[in-house]
Parts: C-alpha cells; structure tokens; sequence
C-alpha cells in the first residue's frame, strides 16, 4: 500500500494505522514549490520515526498545467498533476493502492475542486470512507500518543494568494519565508500572510495573538522584515486567522466539481 503524505495530522496519523495493517507501506511526499520546506523534514522525520519506506517525489508545480495563471480551480490541475505522479511512482515500485489523508470534513466543507482529481484518479481516502472528521483523527492521534495530535492545518502556499493572480516562485519563496518568521518570532501556532496585488500582506493569526503583533514593538520590526521581503504594505487582518479565506462563497459554474 502506497501513502500519499503531506506531513500533516491526518495523512501521519493515516501513516501510523496503516503501518500496523500493511504487510509493507510505502510513504510518498512530494516536494514542489508550493510546499514548506519544513513540512517535508517533518514528513521526512515520522516517517523514519515509524521505519516506513520514504520516497520524496520532486515537482516542478509551475509547470503544471493553469497552476501559475491561477484560476479557481488551480487546486484540480494541480492534484491531477501530483497524484497522476505518484500513481507512476507507486507502479514502478510494486505497489497496488495509493491513499491519502482526506477527511469527511474536507468532503462535506470548504470548496475543494481538487477532491474531483482524486475521483478521477481512483485515489482511496479511508477518513473520508468512513465518515472520520479531522476531529476523530485528532483522538486517535492522542489515543496513540503521536506528537503531532495538535499540530495545526496546513494549506498549499498557493493558497494565499486571490484567484487569478498570478503565481511565482519568487512570490511562494516570499510568503514561506514570511510566514517562518512570524512563527518563530512571536511563537504563532497558526499563520496565514495572503498576498494581495503582489505587494500588499494580511497577516491572518488567531485571535488571541492580534495584540501580540499589534504593539508598537511588533509592528515596527515585522514591517522591517516584511519590506525586507520585498512586501509593500503590511497589514494586520483584525478578524483573525480563517481556513480559506480567500475560497469564493460558491464553485464557479465551470469548475470541474459543477462543469457546464
């Protein structure tokens, strides 16, 4: 059985049952631009942590297809593009199944036209199966003392940037670099910077960290950093930290999940 793991709880929860079911389990990360780079050492990490088989697969995601014209359905192309990858992968190494860590909350929430890349590709996601939220996967993650039960969400660095604004290395390089700095500094476990016009950041942090980052200190040498990064304006998002703010309230009529 091959894993599709991205590093996050429910993909390395996902890791530590199937390795106790699996007569071998091969875990595959793929390495892209638009993923932190210290999502892939702790990917990396658990996965040595459980002795699983590990395979970081490289992909060059702006070469993918519509990716960096960044249209509302950006996240279809680019997982047909990354799943279709690994199905290679998976085939040359002798493997049957590929998973991934998809939730039941994924499938009835937030707008994901990349579930329908999934569909198509016949990729298997057990949570989802079986109706498990991100919630339930958090418990068995505690129930089998995994350290990264709380770690928070991640999101694909492409994701905060509008639809159809245009998408860069350089501009993904940028916001992960920004986004490490905020966390580091004032010790954030949740940190959004979307970039608006390719100049403007929001700053999107929990409620409870907005004062820390709206005091005279904060403020002075995050607008040095951020300038440093090459951000024009920087701005402090006074609602707070929230999963796909930048999702339209809607699928477009001609996304792959509602076509024409």
């Amino acid at each position: 059985m091959a894993l599709a793991y991205s590093g996050g709880v429910d993909s390395g929860t996902l890791l530590a049952v199937l390795k106790l079911v699996a007569s071998r389990l091969i875990a595959f990360t793929v390495s892209a631009q638009n993923v932190p780079q210290e999502d892939l050492r702790r990917a990396e990490d658990v996965a040595s942590y459980f002795k699983v088989e590990f395979h970081l697969v490289p992909v060059d995601i702006l070469k993918v297809p519509h990716f960096a014209e960044n249209p509302p359905d950006r996240c279809y192309y680019c997982k047909k593009e990354v799943f279709t990858t690994l199905q290679t992968r998976v085939r040359a190494l002798g493997g049957e199944i590929l998973v991934d860590g998809t939730n039941a909350d994924d499938i009835a929430g937030d707008y994901r036209p990349g579930l329908q890349a999934l569909k198509e590709l016949n990729v298997e996601s057990p949570w989802a199966d079986y109706g498990v939220t991100k919630e339930e996967i958090r418990q068995i993650a505690r129930h089998l003392g995994l350290k990264f039960a709380e770690a928070p969400p991640a999101a694909c660095l492409a994701s905060r940037i509008p639809y159809w604004e245009p998408i860069s290395g350089e501009t993904l390089e940028k916001i992960a670099e920004a986004e490490r700095y905020l966390r580091e500094t004032f010790s954030l476990s949740q940190v959004r910077v979307r970039l608006h016009g390719g100049f403007l950041a929001r700053i999107e942090v929990l409620p409870a960290a907005i004062p820390v980052l709206a005091t005279k200190e904060a403020s002075h040498i995050i607008v040095r950093k951020f300038q440093e990064l090459g951000f024009k304006f920087i701005t402090l998002d006074l609602a707070g930290f929230r999963s796909g703010s930048l999702n339209p309230p809607q699928k477009p009529q001609n996304s792959p999940e509602n076509p024409k």
